[in-house]
């Protein structure tokens, strides 16, 4: 399991009695928050920061406890801000479009590449902040203004 610090990031390998420092030149935190994290297995952990001067988010991935990170740069429309993976190929992410409107993402091989899902746009919803998926399939978002939910992985979703 890896997490973000103002110091950067920390990883552990036996279940949070001792965190190392984890630097990795791929990854730069400066002037970023760390908004989501997800680690679908012990070695498998991903992340959303998002730089604060412009909220551009990127998404960052371990497969080997956080020893090295690969990164991937979000839509530049949008900003992204909540990640769930529920294996380590199968990634949802969410936030907002255009600053009001819901977002949604979907990656099927572990967040090298994303797939816009379909979101009803206001009046019915507004931007996401956080999402669950309790099986690959099922997922809740949850913003300020609403909620919406998919059945199909993240493709398509309802109010």
């Amino acid at each position: 399991m890896t997490v973000g610090t103002s110091i950067g990031l920390l990883a552990t390998v036996d279940g949070g009695a001792v965190w190392t420092r984890t630097t990795d030149p791929e990854v730069d935190l400066e002037g970023r928050a760390l908004e989501g994290l997800s680690c679908p297995s012990p070695q498998d952990c991903v992340f959303l920061a998002e730089r604060i001067s412009d909220q551009r988010s990127i998404f960052a991935r371990t497969t080997d406890g956080g020893s090295s990170w690969t990164t991937v740069a979000m839509p530049a429309q949008d900003q992204v801000v909540g990640v769930t993976c529920q294996t380590p190929s199968h990634c949802v992410a969410v936030g907002s479009f255009n600053d009001d409107d819901p977002a949604a993402f979907v990656s099927a091989d572990g967040g090298a590449t994303w797939s816009a899902g379909t979101v009803p746009r206001r009046p019915h919803t507004s931007s996401f902040f956080w999402v669950a998926c309790p099986t690959v399939s099922h997922c809740v978002a949850v913003g300020p203004e609403g909620s919406a939910y998919t059945v199909d992985g993240g493709i398509t979703w309802r109010t």
